[in-house]
Formats: structure tokens, C-alpha cells, sequence
């Protein structure tokens, strides 16, 4: 095994064996592909290819101190961008892919970890430098894309790759390949339009926005249908991702979810999403209080689910959703966007950097889940550790410690019915230093802290999704 000397910057447990065996699954994964580039896998091609650098990015930087790498790739993919603005699916482009294989060159969701990559090192570490320095060529890229679609709709790329389907894995089968390829052409103009924002290009800025609503209006028009609520075939990926990605316009955005929901249940609470789209399938459900049937989706054992690998003597993440038993590389990182759910959701680990007040920004909204125990996680940030552990106390009590680092503020989620029904360190929350009332938001009472160590008890919520049979929309609370 070779893997980079770096101390880890993150660190997750659980009194769930098959979360932490889920979690070291990915992490040997990660471990062994992260080299001068993020290669696929360590013993055959070992090229960048770029996708999973942004799909898994959040779960790269919970856990490894990667600021400097991800500089790197960044630097890698400006210097394979073509004239024209293309950027090839892998950086450094070692291997041109050539007619017949030319379908591999390019594909929107791998060339957008350019801009999507950069926007997670501003969020994360503050850094605007990157923004800057690749600014044109980025723009480049998008209006590469433009020119590329039609009326809009990009019609050519790889789409949703690996998904499940009867075919085994490999193209897409359940998602017309125009639809990923135009919610991620549409994302990018999202996240550059606040690109443009945090680097003062104001006419930039009303051209991206009015792109923006043209890729939206072409979108909708193209996949959506509004008598079923579905988005072309109504497959995972083409629900969760016009959901994720603010596709969906307020009318239907409840319909389309339970779409979602529904078809998740119906299959046993499996995916059928692949490379691209699963983690959007996560976001979908996490942004909208569905956690619960996320945690349901981490029970599996079965085909196609995480402890189907491990249950088959997977020790890295296997590159195909059945990979321990199919001829494919057993030693890849792309389908590990779980990852991103135990840190951001499981264990309730959100943050911003702020570049002008030079500090963090926390938002601490773990799922509390009453079959499980304790959730810990840590975090190494430039001002310090930061902290979070979770636990169920006499099966009746919540508990929950907080630590956030220096100059650093947040909020943290409690599910309660009164804020009479918490306390701090044994004190009221009116007596506690450092925490103010702020709401109350989908059955938990939110505080605003600051900077030092916090430990919260309170008596949560009954949780009645058990109850249910159609698992209907729920806050996010026990």
C-alpha cells in the first residue's frame, strides 16, 4: 500500500460497524489514488480522470489536507484546456482519446471540476487566488459548452456513468445522457455567476445570470413533465439532480421529491444512480430533512449498496457497484460520495470560510438517528480542532458536545420542542455563556455560538417515520 505522507485533517467514528467499515472502505480508496494527481485506480491506467475530484471533493478535504493538490489539478487541467476551450476528461491529458474513442475525451461533469473544484477551495479554505488565476480560462470552458449545446441542451458526453442497470456497468442506461450533461452545464453557470460576484465582474454577472435562467427554461422544457412530476425517464439520477441543483421550480418540488422518495423504497431503498448522479441523490434527499432514507440506504448488504462490497471482501472501494464480484478494478474512489453524507449529515459537519473576517462559519445539524449509539468527528482547520459528538443517553436524552476553534461562530440544531427541554453544560440556555436563541426550524431549536466547548442535553422527539409505510416528507428530527 502507498499512499501520501500526510496526516489526516479529519477523523469519523460511530457505534455503527458498518458505517466505520463503509467509511475505512472509501478512505483506503482515496488513500491509495491520491498521488501527483487523483488517479482512478493505483495499479492499472492511473490517470486523473477529473469527475470524481469534484463529486468527491468534500470528502477529499473533511479528511486530507489537499489545498496544495487540488491547486495542483487546477494547474493541470489550464494547461490541457484546448484553444477552443475543451477540457479534456483527464489532467494531465497522458492519453488522447481518438475516433473511435473520442466520446471519452470530453464530458461536462468531468471538465467541470475546474470551476466547481475552485469554488469548493474558496469555501473551504478561503482561497479566492484561484479564482482569479484560472477566472478566463474558466469562462472559456463555459462558453466552450455554449457553443457545444443546442438551444442549450448539451446532447453529447458520457451522462451518468456506471449506473445500474440490466447491462452491467458501464454507459448510461436509465438517464438520457443530455440531461447530466446539462444540469452540470448549468450548475457551472450557477457557481460562476458567484464567481464573477466574489471577484467584482459586474457585467459578467448579469450575462451569467441571464444564461442561467436560459439553461433552466431550456431544461425544464426539454425533460420535464408536469402531469407526472417527473423528469425524463424519472430515473433517481433525473429527479435528484434537477432537485440538487435547483432545477425544479417551488410548484412541484415536493412532487418530484417524493418521485424520488418513492422509487428509492420501492427498490428496497438501493440506488440506481451511478458515478455522476449518486451524490446528488444523497444531496437531494439530505437537503430536504431525508436523511432517514439515506440511513436506510447505508443498511444494505445486498446488490448494489456499500455492504454488498464489504460483505464480499471488498477492502477499497470498488469501482463498479458490484465490483467484488464482476471483472472490473477493485480500487477506485468514485462512487464514495457517502462520505460527503457521514461528515455533512450523519454527524451534522457543515462550514464556509470567510475571507473577510478571516474566520469559519459553522452550521452543526447532525441527523439524529435512535438506532444508532454516539457519532464522534473531528476536524483540523487552520485555527484549531473542530468538534462533534453526538449520543443517545438512556435511550431517552440526547447528547451532544460541540468544540469550534478560534475566532469561529455557528449554529447548531437541537431537536426540541421548548427551549426549556435544553440544557448547556447543566445551565439553562438563557444562563449559558456564548449561546443565544436564534429559531425554531424544522423541529429543532437553533442556537448561535461561539468560539469554545459546548455540551447540550436535551429529551428529542419521538420519531415517527418508523410509523409510516408511503414515508412521507418529515423534519429531520428523532
Amino acid at each position: 500500500m502507498i499512499y501520501p505522507d500526510f496526516e489526516k485533517s479529519g477523523n469519523f467514528e460511530s457505534s455503527d460497524k458498518l458505517l466505520n467499515r463503509t467509511h475505512e472502505l472509501i478512505n483506503w480508496a482515496i488513500l491509495s489514488n491520491t498521488k501527483s494527481v487523483f488517479t482512478d485506480c493505483p495499479h492499472r491506467e492511473k490517470l486523473g480522470w477529473l469527475e470524481q475530484v469534484h463529486l468527491m471533493g468534500l470528502p477529499l478535504i473533511y479528511n486530507y489536507p489537499v489545498e496544495s493538490l487540488l491547486s495542483k489539478v487546477l494547474d493541470d487541467i489550464k494547461d490541457a484546456q484546448l484553444e477552443n476551450g475543451m477540457i479534456p476528461t483527464t489532467a494531465p491529458e497522458y492519453v488522447v482519446f481518438e475516433k473511435p474513442w473520442d466520446i471519452f475525451r470530453h464530458s461536462v461533469s468531468w471538465g467541470a471540476t475546474y470551476i466547481l473544484a475552485a469554488w469548493m477551495m474558496y469555501q473551504k479554505y478561503g482561497n479566492s487566488k484561484v479564482l482569479q488565476y484560472h477566472y478566463e480560462n474558466m469562462k472559456k470552458y463555459i462558453h466552450f459548452i455554449e457553443d457545444r449545446s443546442e438551444n442549450f441542451i448539451v446532447k453529447d458526453g458520457l451522462g451518468d456513468w456506471y449506473d445500474v442497470g440490466p447491462k452491467g456497468p458501464g454507459f448510461a442506461q436509465n438517464t438520457p445522457v443530455a440531461l447530466p450533461e446539462t444540469a452540470m452545464f448549468y450548475h457551472l453557470v450557477q457557481v460562476f455567476e458567484k464567481i464573477t460576484r466574489i471577484i467584482k465582474k459586474k457585467e459578467d454577472t448579469q450575462a451569467y445570470l441571464g444564461l442561467r435562467k436560459q439553461i433552466k427554461a431550456a431544461y425544464n422544457k426539454e425533460f420535464f413533465n408536469p402531469v407526472t412530476s417527473q423528469y425524463a425517464t424519472g430515473s433517481q439520477a433525473a429527479n435528484a439532480m434537477s432537485l440538487a441543483l435547483g432545477l425544479v421550480d417551488d410548484p412541484y418540488h415536493s412532487k418530484v421529491l417524493q418521485n424520488l422518495v418513492d422509487d428509492i423504497v420501492k427498490r428496497g431503498f438501493h440506488t440506481t444512480s451511478g458515478d455522476i448522479a449518486h451524490r446528488y441523490v444523497l444531496l437531494a434527499l439530505a437537503d430536504n430533512q431525508r436523511s432517514d432514507i439515506i440511513f436506510k440506504m447505508t443498511r444494505n448488504t445486498d446488490y448494489p449498496s456499500y455492504g454488498y462490497q464489504i460483505e464480499h471482501g471488498a477492502t477499497t472501494l470498488t469501482e463498479a457497484w458490484d465490483g467484488p464480484t464482476v471483472g472490473k478494478s477493485q480500487n477506485h474512489f468514485m462512487l464514495g460520495h457517502i462520505e460527503e453524507w457521514i461528515y455533512s449529515g450523519l454527524a451534522g459537519l457543515n462550514y464556509i470560510f470567510d475571507p473577510i473576517e478571516e474566520a469559519y462559519q459553522f452550521k452543526i445539524n447532525p441527523y439524529y438517528e435512535n438506532t444508532l449509539q454516539w457519532v464522534k468527528t473531528e476536524q483540523v482547520l487552520y485555527t484549531g480542532k473542530m468538534y462533534t459528538h453526538w449520543k443517545l443517553v438512556d435511550n431517552n436524552r440526547l447528547s451532544l458536545e460541540v468544540q469550534l476553534p478560534a475566532n469561529c461562530s455557528g449554529e447548531v440544531y437541537i431537536p426540541a420542542v421548548s427551549i426549556t427541554d435544553i440544557t448547556e453544560n447543566g445551565v439553562s440556555i438563557d444562563e449559558a455563556e456564548g449561546v443565544k436563541f436564534q429559531r425554531f426550524e424544522n423541529g429543532c431549536i437553533v442556537l448561535k455560538i461561539v468560539s469554545g466547548h459546548y455540551h447540550f442535553e436535551t429529551i428529542p422527539l419521538n420519531n415517527e417515520k418508523e410509523k409510516s409505510n408511503e414515508y412521507p416528507i418529515v423534519p429531520n428530527t428523532l
